[in-house]
Order: C-alpha cells, then sequence, then structure tokens
C-alpha cells in the first residue's frame, strides 16, 4: 500500500465553539483512518478564533490582555506545527514506524516539546491568577523538589509517567533527605512532605489533567495515601502560637516608639490581623468597604483562598484606633517572607517572650522531637489568625459564631486554629479580667464590656493613658490646641472628650508634617520628648514646620 508521508495534514479545533468563555484548543490529525487528538494546553474566546486561518485574532481594539493571551496561543500553535513536521520528517527515514503512527506522534509532540513536564507546570503556576502568592511560593517549592529528584536517574517523560509506583519512590526519597539547609538536622518534616505530595496531586490535576496532558485514572491510583503515609505525630502540637491579650496590647505600646515607619506599617497591619482575623492575603482589604450604621463598623470582603465574602462587624478597640490612626487606609504593605522576618525582630524588642516547646516528626525517624523557642521567634503573619480565633475562644465565642468572622467553612479548622491547650489559660484570662482589666483587649460594644468586666470600673483607661483625672483633662485640651493650630477644622474636635481619637488626629498632623519636613527624625524627637507638654511640644513642631516651608 501506497503512503505518502508528507501529505498527512492536521488542524486546531475548539472544544466547545459556542461557549462564550475561553475554551481549550485541540490539534487533531487523521493517521491510519484514526484520529488523534492532541491538546496544546491553551485556551481562547471562540470569537478570537479564526478557523480558516487556523490562528487567534490579535487586534489593535482588544485589550493588551487579550493580545498577551491571543499571541500565546499562536506561539502554541506555531510549536506544534513545528513538531508535526519533524514528526513527518522522521516517517519519511522510518516508513516502517507508521503502523504506530498515533502513539508515536503523541510522544513526538508531548516528549518533543520545548518544555519538560516541571518546566510546564511552573509556567502554569506562574500565570494562574486564582491562587494566592503563598500558595504559589508553595508550589515552587514543590517543584524544586521534585526537579531535584528528576536528576538522580528518576526523569519523566511525559505527565502519565506519574503513576503511583512512582509518587511512592519520591516520597520516601523525600524522607531520606538529611542534608536539607534549612533544617537543624537536615530532615524533612513529615507534614512538609505529606503536604508536598498533596500540592503535586493539586498542580497535575489542575494543570495537566485539566488541559487532557494526563490520564486521571492515573491521578486517582494515588488520590488516597493513607495506606502509605506517615502519619505525623506532631499534628495536633503545631509550632504555631496564639498571643495573649497582654500581649497584644504591648505590640501596640510599642507601637508608639518606633522610629522607623516601615516597622511601624508591619506591626500595625499584623495587629489588625490579630484583631480581625483576616488571612496575610486579605488583610488589605478590610479598608475597601468599610461601612457605619449605628456606631457599629462592619468590614465586607471576598476571601482570596476560598472566594468566600463575608460581611462583619469589628469586634474590638484597638481595631477602630489603630484603623483611625490611619485615615481608615491599610498601612503600607510589604511581603510576606520581610514581615515576617521583621515581626521576630519587632516582637523580641517589645518583649514577647517565654519558652513554648514546639515537637518535631521529620524524615524515616520513629520519635518526635522536642525543642524550646522564645515566644516571638515563632511570629508570623499567621500568628495574627491564631490570636483572633483564640481571644475569642477565651471569652467563651462558640466555633460556630467565630467562623462566621474568620470566614472558615469548617468548625473543624477554627478548633485546629484555637491554641488553648489547657484550663490553665481560662484561668490566666480571667485572672487578669479581675485584678488587671487594663491588659485585657476591649469590645467596642459596652455592653459587651459590661458582661466580660462585669460591672466593675476600670482603674486606669485603657492602653495605659493618663491615670490622673486632671492631667487626663489638660491632655485633652492641649491636643484641642494643637489641632487647632495645625488648622484642623474646629468641627471636628471641639466637642470631643475621647483621648483615642484625639490622640489619633494628632499622629494624622504627623503625616501632613512628612509633605515639609522631609527628615522624620526632626519630627520623632519632638514628638517623644516626654519631658514636654503637647503645648511645648506643638510650637516646637510650628516652628519646624514654617522653618522647612520657607525653605522649600
Amino acid at each position: 500500500m501506497q503512503t505518502f508521508i508528507q501529505e498527512l495534514q492536521g488542524n486546531f479545533f475548539l472544544r466547545s465553539p459556542k461557549q462564550t468563555t475561553p475554551t481549550l484548543l485541540y490539534y487533531v490529525v487523521r493517521i491510519n483512518n484514526k484520529k488523534v487528538r492532541l491538546a496544546t494546553g491553551v485556551k481562547v474566546y471562540p470569537q478570537h478564533w479564526d478557523k480558516g486561518k487556523q490562528k487567534a485574532i490579535i487586534s489593535p481594539l482588544h485589550p493588551k490582555l487579550t493580545r498577551i493571551n491571543n499571541s500565546l496561543v499562536n506561539d502554541k500553535i506555531e510549536e506544534y506545527l513545528k513538531r508535526f513536521s519533524q514528526f513527518k520528517e522522521y516517517l519519511c527515514d522510518n516508513p516502517s514506524e507508521i503502523t504506530n503512527g498515533g502513539e508515536l506522534l503523541k510522544s513526538f509532540i508531548y516528549n518533543k516539546m520545548s518544555e519538560n513536564c516541571i518546566e510546564y507546570l511552573r509556567k502554569c503556576k506562574d500565570e494562574d491568577k486564582t491562587i494566592s502568592e503563598g500558595t504559589k511560593k508553595d508550589y515552587k517549592s514543590s517543584l524544586d523538589n521534585l526537579e531535584r529528584f528528576c536528576t538522580q536517574d528518576n526523569a519523566v517523560n511525559k505527565f502519565n509517567d506519574f503513576t503511583k509506583k512512582y509518587i511512592k519512590n519520591y516520597y520516601n526519597y523525600l524522607l531520606s533527605i538529611d542534608d536539607n539547609p534549612r533544617t537543624k538536622d537536615g530532615k524533612l518534616s513529615i507534614s512538609y512532605v505529606n503536604k508536598q505530595i498533596s500540592q503535586l496531586w493539586n498542580m497535575l490535576n489542575k494543570y495537566a489533567v485539566e488541559n487532557e496532558l494526563m490520564d486521571y485514572s492515573i491521578l486517582l491510583e494515588w488520590q488516597n495515601r493513607g495506606a502509605w503515609e506517615k502519619k505525623d505525630k506532631t499534628k495536633n502540637n503545631e509550632k504555631g502560637i496564639a498571643l495573649r491579650d497582654d500581649e497584644v496590647i504591648k505590640l501596640w505600646e510599642y507601637w508608639h516608639h518606633i522610629d522607623n515607619q516601615n516597622d511601624k506599617d508591619i506591626l500595625a497591619t499584623f495587629l489588625l490581623e490579630c484583631l480581625t482575623g483576616q488571612r496575610f492575603s486579605d488583610i488589605e482589604k478590610i479598608t475597601d468597604n468599610l461601612d457605619t450604621i449605628h456606631s457599629i463598623t462592619t468590614i465586607q470582603l471576598t476571601q482570596q483562598k476560598t472566594g468566600k465574602t463575608i460581611k462583619v462587624g469589628i469586634i474590638f478597640e484597638l481595631a477602630k484606633t489603630i484603623l483611625k490612626l490611619y485615615e481608615n487606609q491599610m498601612p503600607q504593605s510589604f511581603t510576606n517572607d520581610y514581615s515576617n522576618k521583621r515581626m521576630k525582630e519587632i516582637g523580641k524588642a517589645a518583649g514577647i517572650e517565654g519558652l513554648e516547646t514546639i515537637t518535631r516528626h521529620s524524615g524515616n525517624d520513629t520519635h518526635v522531637q522536642s525543642i524550646k523557642k522564645q515566644r516571638y521567634e515563632l511570629l508570623s503573619q499567621h500568628t495574627g489568625r491564631r490570636t483572633f480565633i483564640t481571644l475569642l475562644a477565651l471569652r467563651e465565642w462558640s466555633a460556630n459564631r467565630i467562623k462566621q468572622y474568620s470566614g472558615h467553612s469548617e468548625i473543624e479548622m477554627v478548633e485546629r486554629y484555637t491554641k488553648i491547650r489547657d484550663g490553665v489559660q481560662y484561668e490566666i484570662f480571667h485572672n487578669a479580667i479581675k485584678n488587671n482589666p487594663a491588659q485585657i483587649l476591649r469590645y467596642i460594644d459596652e455592653d459587651e464590656n459590661k458582661k466580660l468586666f462585669g460591672e466593675q470600673e476600670l482603674k486606669q483607661p485603657l492602653y495605659h493613658y493618663p491615670t490622673n483625672d486632671e492631667q487626663f483633662k489638660n491632655e485633652i485640651q492641649e491636643a484641642k490646641e494643637v489641632l487647632a493650630m495645625f488648622n484642623v477644622p474646629a468641627s471636628k474636635f471641639v466637642g470631643l472628650s475621647d483621648i483615642d481619637e484625639l490622640r489619633s488626629m494628632m499622629y494624622g498632623i504627623e503625616h501632613q508634617l512628612l509633605n515639609v519636613i522631609e527628615d522624620r527624625k526632626l519630627i520623632k524627637a519632638i514628638f517623644n520628648n516626654a519631658g514636654k507638654s503637647l503645648e511645648e511640644k506643638a510650637n516646637e513642631l510650628h516652628e519646624l514646620y514654617l522653618s522647612c516651608k520657607s525653605e522649600n
């Protein structure tokens, strides 16, 4: 039978040409009277597809992102056509293999692609707009470990090579690692190893199976790994901590003594996480839809991780104080890694101390190791979420009520975040309410405060404001004089007797001064001079302000 290999042709087809959302593009070739369908892994809007030219339409009338996406489609088309041409040349030199042409074409297209499986997953991960930066970081770590395994004679040529047998070998390899530079014993923890396998499964399902580059049946073989995964014996004793009321207040008091604005903003953001319970990926959204109705200030946002929309009231008075201080705008943001690093230093300087016993189960060890760390060493942005949930649990909120504020879907997750290990923590909390109420965070709702504190009067205003009544009145009056001196509208402060709000306005002036006075240290030196009254500070600031303004 005659065979004209060079006459082999292929065409690109849309998976769902009538839908209004992006659809997958396939390359279909007929070989030996059988259709071979090849997934390209790229999508295009049907209205942007030119069937005749076999190209995605790129028009100057399209938005920039659409043009970029369609260019990626056309690049993939060119790549497939090039691989198909090389396949035909190969068959011309090896005509006897035409009988297995379909499988050979698949192998040739997928295995000869310029990007291997791991690089393909990296690219999908980087381009994925639906996952957080934290998840991208976790995925990167998973792919880095997999790439290291592949270089040790464990290479994969196609996604269907990720069989149960392959994954079990990879799992045992991770357990055997003893040269990890980030751990003292060089080993990976059991929880980390298990998470690596789970993340790889998720990536393959989302990026390979969905794009029809991998058979789902192969992935299903190792979806349930309970029979061969090691159980993490530290599961119920994770290293995360939750701060006590007095520690949150201590950090807030320290905030006023920080000169570095970056550290002030990092700490303010961290405290808002402690007081609202939102994740680091969502905390910047809390000021987007602030609304106050009948003195109740509410937050409304859609959580990035779950897509869940929550609308809840601000519970703690200190959260409202911080937001007022920043004029209901979020502090300057920084990366998660940098914020975590700085929070440990800030916590240490603020006096967050006390030893915590941390357990670790790693590698092929059968025993759990115990180490001790200072509490400030365990601070991270996620500490805020644990703190919020624990603060409410100590106030005897139900898990169901807490999850309405935290946005968790399951009560079990709320209980996991609650860092109350024994009854002693309840005793400490209730003893502080009775004997040192100034070290307990207040609700905004005074009825809730009465339930918490009873009918007792606080012996001193919250957060160490002046205790002497006369001094307190003097400070209020001096604060108003300062505000008037800097042309703050009188309507905003004349009727106020709340030192909290007045101080917020005072610090707002500091931000205004920075527009004229470039050297922040000059302002700080005046503000932090404990030996001078507010009036004296105001006069100095005013003189400094006029001096700098004339120079400009």
